[in-house]
């Protein structure tokens, strides 16, 4: 028993359900899978929906006898069915005696989406018809067929399934049947081909085989898929699902406009549980246990031992298995891998939150076993992996390696650990070999008895009324009743959400009065706000008088109904209180007798409330593609609710558990009329509509051409369909740009640029576009004729002219060829680029005469060092100007200055060049004279005066010199006498500084200085006596120093009788006031000592002597 289905494509309906489409023919095809599907309450089911396009791109019967367009064969076939009658009984094209190859070739096609081939294959039997041709088995295992992929026009190609035959002839492909193949991406291409090719055959007499039917289907671009249970578009083409009651699966194949549908009916069976007792008669006060069984429970195992083949509700991919006994088995079949392809098997998805092991057999060929079971290499293990995402990544659990089985050549059993991270509601188990030899009876190994050990699922158990229950929430309670009572018992599976009830019924000997059953029913909310409760109760022992009242007490008041004897044990009576306002509140119900107040019962319920509508919302415009919101109704109430309303005018219904309530997306006006909840219904209110605009686009694009600078340009029109005005979004070489316009074609402009389209937008509805247009304004060539220049006369000359192809020039010149020009004249040319656009420049080529030389200087005779300034004056337009002077080359510059420092006489040459490259140069010879400078010198007949001595005389010894002049330095002004004298004035004690200029015959001087010393005598006096006595007169000891002397280096000392210090000064004008101490100091005499340095002779001078104090 599995939990689960993985499905298989088997047909094409075309239903919809909850969705408006036009009655137009699609173009398009969607199967979903299975078409129908009964299972167990808690089962899984993998839903597959295959969309394609409504029209083959090949589709080929062979009934005409020809392979017919879009083939191509490498042998001649046969049409003639020599191995009996095709499936549909007409001709086949069959390989019959023919050497190899053996290959039908199709044509390439675009199937750039994806796409699936499907056709008849047949191996031929083992002459089937006694002594029939053409007819002869495939018996070895690399003599079947492959089917196979190119997308590079043949060069390779690519398996997509191998055909295997085998001696035993007992294959599924010895008789006709049909195959269809879903192409991997890597055939997606616009150049697809196929090829069905048998490479191997024992000779052309053997190995026969046919097809017939094919069909390749192309998947069409940009359509998706959109199941009716999922929330959104562009849903996964499979997907499992676990219903809990039957339900109807409706998917969507559509590109927006065109839509294809199907659906998949699952028959969900519920759960049927059986409640037990071990006695259901007992003396009150007695206890019973009960038992809740369920019949058909989920199981808890999922396996496979592959009898006869393997199972497909078990295994959702096999490639390159095969259910056989070519690696021996434990029982019957194991699982076979051999051939070229893949080898891998992958579980379906599997709810593992309760399983924690997954046990199976491994057979792997080793050097002890031999094809078709051959030895597997090192590396060549198998691994064992589990996938939590749909196969998008996968986890090793183990890996298996050949040496296990070099040391076992036999069977081997494995136990593995599930580790939580693969304890998924959707973990896929996959046994893969990802290393082998691509070829048959290499590296082969095999599975047997794959199991899935799983925990039973997780359950709820509930028992009603608990009424003497030990425990109302576990499969096995004791049971204490009172009174007669019928349990009802419920299993839920938590994980599945699958439920099933029974009841079972006790019956109690009497005890006293006692009501043994007691029900409530809240009705439907009544007119005025108000409801009623209704039940029934059961009781024993009555007392047998007064009456039977039962009570409802809520937030509002207590509301009752009394019921009259005579009263009958076990008599199931009816109650019916009304009249009770339905505000929400707790109600509590007490049925009792009033003869026998404790002889009662109570229940507790809630107080309905009406419910309401208070909002609708989600109604909008869209555009086609647009992800489209639901209707949402927000109620008041107790959930669950159900909105009543329509759509379109046709009546619907909605139900949910909570708060907004979903009325679905399907186009059209939606108008609520009622709302119902758990307890009451009421009428509601409400309008929300949805509508879907079409997508505008771009038809056409026209306009783009290239041009020449300053041609006139024409527009780039963009034809658009949709409902204007339009606003289209595009590039100008990458820069945004947009146009707006009611009319179409819409015009874009036409500045230079590429134009690319990427958005349309109409009153409606905003949509991508393409579509792209080119301006190109060539610019004119920047042709050029180059520069004018000059050239000296007699000289060749070329014209070459740049920035185009081709070049013309006027006045008989040819582009770039020499030439021998007489007169100054003006040359154009055209020139002509790729583009053919053209333009011209014209130059001056001028002829120049040599420059006729001449130059000035501003002296031409002087003293050294004398400078000399030199101009150029040739006529004419001079660019450079070397001067030389007595040969060498000295500056450069047509005015310069040149200093000569020493005597005698120069030539100067100087050579000019003109602007144009022109030279001519011109000497002066003996052009400048430079003469010798005199030497001054003379001696003075003293060097020192006095006040006392103060004439002096200077002899001349000076050499070269004609003239002089003398500067005695004491402001009496020049004297020009050769040997002069002079008489300083005494009074003035300074130095003198005495300078001779000698003049040569042109003027060139010397001169020399001499310094004249003033000599001071040192002059000072000291008196010997003073009167300190405070009048007006001689009240100091000072010495007077007036000359000769540094006042900044003198010293003087004072000293009593006894030798003692007692007055000192380092100031000349600072002396002794007769104190000592702050006191005048005792008439008499006293000693004194003068030092001071002397102004010219740096002499120090100590002078001694007596001072009498007189008072």
């Amino acid at each position: 028993m599995m939990k689960f289905l993985t499905i298989v494509v088997l047909s094409i309906t075309l239903l919809s359900f909850g969705k408006v489409h036009a009655q137009v023919q699609p173009s398009c095809t969607v199967t979903a899978s299975p078409s129908s599907v009964t299972l167990n309450c808690g089962d899984t089911v993998t839903l597959s929906a295959l969309g394609l396009s409504a029209n083959p791109v090949l589709s080929t019967n062979f009934d005409g006898g020809a392979i017919g367009p879009g083939w191509s064969t490498s042998a001649t076939m046969l049409y003639n069915n020599p191995c009996g009658p095709s499936l549909d009984g007409s001709p086949a094209a069959w390989f019959g005696n023919v050497p190899l190859p053996r290959t039908l070739t199709s044509n390439g096609f675009d199937l750039s989406c994806g796409g699936q081939v499907c056709f008849d294959l047949d191996f031929a039997g083992d002459d089937p018809c006694g002594g029939c041709s053409d007819c002869e088995d495939p018996d070895l295992i690399d003599e079947g067929v492959f089917f196979q992929y190119s997308v590079d026009g043949g060069l390779n190609w690519v398996d997509i399934f191998y055909f295997q035959s085998n001696s035993a002839n007992n294959t599924p492909y010895y008789q006709w049947g049909n195959y269809c193949f879903i192409l991997p991406p890597a055939a997606w291409s616009a150049n697809t081909m196929f090829r069905w090719d048998q490479p191997n055959i024992s000779s052309s007499l053997n190995d026969h085989w046919g097809i017939d039917n094919v069909s390749i289907i192309p998947t069409n671009c940009g359509y998706w898929y959109d199941w009716s249970n999922l929330p959104a578009s562009n849903d996964p083409t499979t997907q499992v699902v676990t219903p809990n009651t039957s339900t109807t699966y409706y998917v969507d194949y559509t590109d927006g406009t065109d839509v294809c549908t199907d659906s998949v009916v699952v028959e969900v069976i519920p759960l049927i549980a059986t409640a037990t007792a071990t006695d259901t008669n007992i003396n009150c006060g007695a206890c019973v246990d009960l038992d809740l069984l369920v019949i058909n429970d989920v199981t808890s195992q999922y396996s496979d031992n592959f009898e006869p083949t393997y199972d497909p509700q078990f295994w959702n991919i096999v490639i390159g298995g095969t259910a056989n006994a070519d690696c021996g088995s434990l029982s019957g079949n194991a699982l076979h891998f051999d051939g070229t392809s893949g080898r891998l098997a992958t579980t379906v998805p599997i709810d593992a939150t309760n399983c924690s092991n997954l046990t199976f057999s491994m057979f792997m060929g080793n050097n002890g076993s031999s094809a078709p079971c051959g030895d597997v290499g090192p590396g060549e293990g198998v691994k064992l992996q589990f996938s939590t995402n749909g196969g998008s990544s996968w986890t090793d659990l183990a890996t298996y390696d050949q040496a296990l089985w070099e040391a076992n050549n036999a069977w081997q059993g494995f136990n593995e650990v599930i580790p939580p991270a693969g304890q998924t509601t959707s973990t896929i188990f996959r046994w893969i070999q990802p290393s082998f030899s691509a070829c048959f009876g290499c590296d082969n190994w095999a599975l047997d008895n794959v199991n899935v050990a799983c925990a039973s699922p997780n359950v709820n158990y509930t028992w009603t009324p608990s009424t003497g229950l030990s425990d109302p929430t576990i499969k096995n309670p004791s049971a204490c009743p009172l009174s007669d009572i019928t349990y009802s018992a419920t299993i839920s599976n938590t994980v599945t959400g699958c439920s099933a009830s029974d009841d079972i019924s006790i019956t109690v000997g009497v005890c006293a009065c006692t009501f043994n059953s007691f029900t409530y029913n809240i009705n439907q909310c009544q007119g005025g706000g108000t409801y009623s409760i209704s039940g029934d109760f059961e009781y024993f022992l009555n007392p047998g008088t007064g009456s039977l009242v039962v009570e409802a007490t809520n937030a509002s008041g207590t509301y009752s109904q009394t019921i009259p004897g005579p009263f009958t044990d076990f008599q199931l009576t009816n109650y019916l209180v009304t009249g009770i306002p339905s505000d929400g509140s707790p109600v509590s119900i007490v049925v009792y007798f009033t003869d026998e107040t404790t002889c009662d019962s109570t229940l507790s319920a809630v107080s309905p409330v009406l419910p309401t509508v208070t909002n609708v919302s989600g109604g909008a415009t869209y555009c086609s593609g647009d992800v489209i919101a639901p209707i949402l109704v927000d109620v008041t109430g107790t959930g669950p609710w159900t909105i009543d309303f329509t759509l379109d005018g046709v009546a619907m219904t909605a139900s949910g558990a909570a708060s907004p309530i979903d009325l679905g997306t399907s186009v059209g006006e939606y108008i609520v009329t009622a709302v119902t909840d758990a307890n009451c219904t009421d009428t509601a209110s409400g309008t929300q509509t949805i509508v879907i605009n079409s997508l505008p686009t771009v038809t056409n694009v026209t306009g783009g051409a290239a041009y020449c600078d300053g041609d006139p340009i024409n527009d780039i029109f963009a034809s658009v369909t949709g409902v204007g005005p339009w606003t289209i979004d595009y590039t100008v070489d990458g820069v945004a740009a947009s146009v707006s316009n009611p009319t179409s074609p819409m015009n874009l402009g036409n500045a230079p640029g590429v134009y690319t389209i990427t958005g349309i937008t109409d009153a409606n509805c905003t949509s991508t576009a393409s579509g792209t247009q080119t301006i190109t304004v060539n610019p004119l060539p920047a042709v050029s004729a180059g520069n004018d220049f000059t050239i000296c006369e007699n000289d060749p000359a070329v014209l070459t002219g740049s920035g185009a192809s081709t070049y013309v020039w006027d006045n008989g010149v040819t582009n770039g060829t020499v030439f021998n020009p007489t007169t100054t004249a003006t040359y154009t040319v055209v020139g002509t680029d790729v583009n053919g656009c053209q333009e011209t420049d014209s130059m001056v080529l001028t002829v120049e005469p040599l420059p006729v030389v001449s130059f000035v200087a501003d002296d031409t005779d002087g003293c050294s060092p004398m400078s000399v300034e030199f101009t150029n004056t040739t006529p004419g337009n001079i660019a450079t100007c070397v001067w030389n002077i007595e040969g060498a080359e000295i500056l450069d510059g047509c005015t310069i200055n040149y200093t000569f420092d020493s005597p005698g006489l120069y030539d100067v040459t100087l050579t000019t060049t003109s602007a144009s490259g022109c030279t001519n140069s011109v000497t002066y010879s003996d052009y400048i004279y430079i003469e010798a400078d005199p030497i001054a010198d003379f001696v003075p007949s003293t060097s020192e005066i006095s006040v006392y001595s103060s004439d002096v005389t200077f002899i001349n010894t000076s050499f070269g010199a004609t003239s002089y002049e003398w500067d005695f330095g004491n402001d009496s002004g020049p004297v020009y006498t050769e040997e002069p004298s002079v008489t300083y004035s005494p009074t003035n004690p300074t130095n003198y500084e005495v300078t001779l200029y000698a003049f040569s015959p042109l003027g060139c001087m010397d001169s020399v200085v001499r310094e004249i010393f003033y000599k001071e005598d040192v002059i000072f006096y000291v008196p010997n006596a003073f009167t300190p006595d405070g009048d007006e007169f001689n009240q100091t000891f000072q010495p007077v120093f007036t000359s000769g002397f540094d006042p900044y280096d003198f010293d003087l000392y004072i000293y009593n009788r006894w030798g003692e210090l007692i007055f000192e000064s380092h100031d000349p004008q600072q002396g002794w006031d007769g104190t000592f101490n702050g006191k005048l100091v005792q008439t008499g005499m006293y000693a004194w000592k003068i030092e001071f340095k002397t102004i010219y002779t740096d002499e120090r001078v100590l002078v001694k002597g007596h001072v009498n104090i007189l008072k």
